[in-house]
């Protein structure tokens, strides 16, 4: 199969992502949430948690191919992830989301019912279940064990997305 140059690849320590201080241009700002165009298809999504009264940004990326959008790393919140997925909508008229879980802290796993009542399919590592604080939720999402790679666009496009070692160490 004849696959074209682009190419999204995710590496969970990639400066990118994580929790950080920052501050640049955003498209779209709010008190929850921020994105920034990062790639021709790729934005940066930057949600908040709370943490020792420190208001902390936690990013992700997200990425438009056509009609299909797919999440890396959830939002911190179900009101960010209103905000995104509303977002997306209206902004690129995206009818199948796909998210993926990397990790799962509460930056990245809190927002799991506001996805799951938009039908939104979820992808997360067999270890982060077993360690996930909300079982219940657990039970609808679908299993990575070391990778997923995901088409978009007949094939063109290809996301590669790999399990090198836990988040954070």
């Amino acid at each position: 199969m004849k696959y074209m140059a682009r190419y999204l690849i995710f590496i969970p320590v990639i400066l990118l992502l994580g929790c950080s201080r920052s501050s640049s241009y955003f498209l779209y700002e709010s008190s929850n949430l921020k994105i920034e165009k990062i790639g021709e298809h790729t934005y940066k999504h930057v949600s908040f948690i709370n943490f020792k009264g420190n208001s902390i940004g936690c990013k992700g990326v997200f990425s438009i191919f056509g009609e299909k959008t797919i999440i890396l790393d959830s939002l911190t919140d179900n009101l960010a992830t209103l905000e995104l997925l509303d977002y997306i909508e209206v902004n690129f008229h995206s009818n199948r989301i796909v998210a993926i879980s990397n990790h799962f802290h509460v930056d990245c796993t809190r927002c799991f019912k506001a996805m799951l009542d938009r039908s939104i399919v979820i992808y997360t590592y067999v270890k982060s279940i077993k360690l996930m604080e909300n079982q219940a939720l657990a039970a609808n999402l679908l299993l990575i064990d070391n990778h997923l790679d995901v088409q978009f666009n007949n094939g063109e496009d290809l996301l590669h997305n790999r399990y090198f070692d836990p988040a954070y160490t």
